[in-house]
């Protein structure tokens, strides 16, 4: 049930109670000492455990148990650094292949830095040491390190691996990726795009004829990524970052997904690149574009079992991470004038059926609601709405098209495929 109060905010997503059965404390591998945190969530300086997942440190990287279906994801967190010769516009590898620097390689230490009976984190702190600039085509001799900081955060009650990565920038001339193993045997990618969701083939078209520009096998989206064999996958929530690339292991047939998290270039506009032949702007210099100093990134990660009904059953989940509540003080006089004053003003029941936007109108007459259909089918709904005595459907320029009637506190809305609904409401 999505539900909106007087200042706009999601559900949290946090899933239900589960009985665990036996000690949720035991494990093979714990690193460190192990400390009780709370009824259902332990942690040591190298794993975290709650009632549905856990969580175990492995140098740089971590494994994740999904104890709900026994699916072990390993080597997660893996990041990978190498030359970019690209500039605003592209990225390119130098004609030069030059050296690729993975984590994995670099010693890392991990301590618990915080524990309770809400969450655990883990700090995992290391080093990459890499390449400092390119000197023509070639990565340099001179080296640079770069500092590597992951917070791993467990909640109790959710079904969610959080993480944020700090970095310190201190190279140029390069890209830094995260490198995630999908974990199952797939073709497709699914993610969130602008108002629906999409299916993309791991391995995309490529050009026969020659171009001056390859096409790229970037790939945009927002919010989130998953994969899935048809039982049971993986999601990827992301804030701020809008692009992706799949690429499949030949051996496992399971693909890799890469997410950039940085690029470092010297120029808005190149020629001659491995990536693009012709120039896109004129060759000015653009230093600040090298992005050097402190980076924090952050992402989660959702295992997930397949629901036929819905595409993406982890979006409670991926949404309470991307767009946490907010919370604010409220004078009351008494407990019970709370609780009545504090009530949804608008709410739905359909998962496929998303927010888009609520906000003042731009005539200042009233108030836009905007939802969209997020999956591909035709849905009749009630809105439940609160307060309001007058609603009408709008288009996007908010111009009123039908007037319609609230009955029950409630309007009924049909929405076909993907469609987008603009709602016009008076207090």
């Amino acid at each position: 049930m999505e539900r909106f109060f007087a200042t706009p905010a999601g559900d949290v997503g946090a899933a239900g109670d589960v009985e665990v059965a036996g000690d949720v404390t035991a494990g093979v591998g714990d690193v460190g000492v192990t400390e009780r945190v709370g009824a259902v969530l332990t942690a040591g300086d190298g794993f975290i455990e709650n009632e549905y997942l856990r969580v175990d440190v492995n140098g740089a990287l971590i494994n994740i148990l999904d104890k709900r279906t026994g699916r072990f994801i390993h080597n997660l967190n893996l990041i990978e650094e190498e030359a970019d010769a690209g500039d605003a516009w592209d990225y390119s590898p130098p004609w030069i292949p030059g050296e690729i620097v993975r984590s994995s390689s670099c010693a890392f230490e991990s301590c618990l830095t915080e524990s309770g009976p809400v969450r655990a984190v883990i700090e995992m702190r290391g080093e990459m040491n890499v390449p400092h600039h390119l000197e023509g085509d070639a990565r340099s001799v001179e080296r640079a390190f770069i500092p590597v900081r992951f917070d791993i955060i467990v909640y109790a009650g959710i079904a969610r691996v959080d993480v944020r990565l700090t970095l310190e920038n201190t190279a140029r001339d390069h890209r830094i990726r995260l490198r995630v193993p999908g974990g199952v045997k797939t073709d497709t990618v699914r993610s969130q795009s602008l108002l629906a969701i999409i299916d993309r083939a791991v391995e995309r078209p490529r050009e026969l004829e020659t171009w001056f520009q390859p096409p790229t096998q970037l790939m945009p989206f927002r919010e989130w990524v998953a994969v899935n064999d048809g039982t049971s996958g993986l999601a990827i929530a992301f804030k701020g970052v809008y692009d992706y690339e799949a690429v499949m292991d030949e051996l496992s047939g399971e693909p890799d997904i890469y997410f950039t998290l940085l690029r470092g270039f010297a120029l808005m506009g190149r020629i001659n690149m491995l990536q693009r032949l012709r120039g896109a702007s004129y060759a000015n210099v653009t230093p600040g574009a090298q992005c050097l100093g402190e980076h924090v990134i952050e992402w989660s990660y959702i295992p997930c079992c397949v629901d036929e009904s819905d595409k993406a059953p982890f979006l409670d989940l991926a949404q309470g991470s991307l767009y946490p509540p907010v919370s604010h003080l409220v004078h009351c006089k008494t407990r019970s004038e709370c609780i009545e004053d504090i009530r949804p003003i608008f709410e739905w029941g359909e998962k496929n059926i998303q927010f888009s936007a609520f906000k003042r109108c731009l005539d200042k007459e009233g108030y836009v609601l905007r939802l969209y259909e997020n999956q591909g089918m035709d849905t009749d709904m009630t809105l439940g709405l609160t307060g309001f005595v007058k609603a009408a459907l709008a288009d996007m320029n908010e111009r009123v098209t039908e007037e319609l009637m609230i009955e029950d506190d409630g309007v009924r809305l049909r929405f076909g495929p993907y469609k987008v609904v603009t709602l016009k409401l008076n207090f």
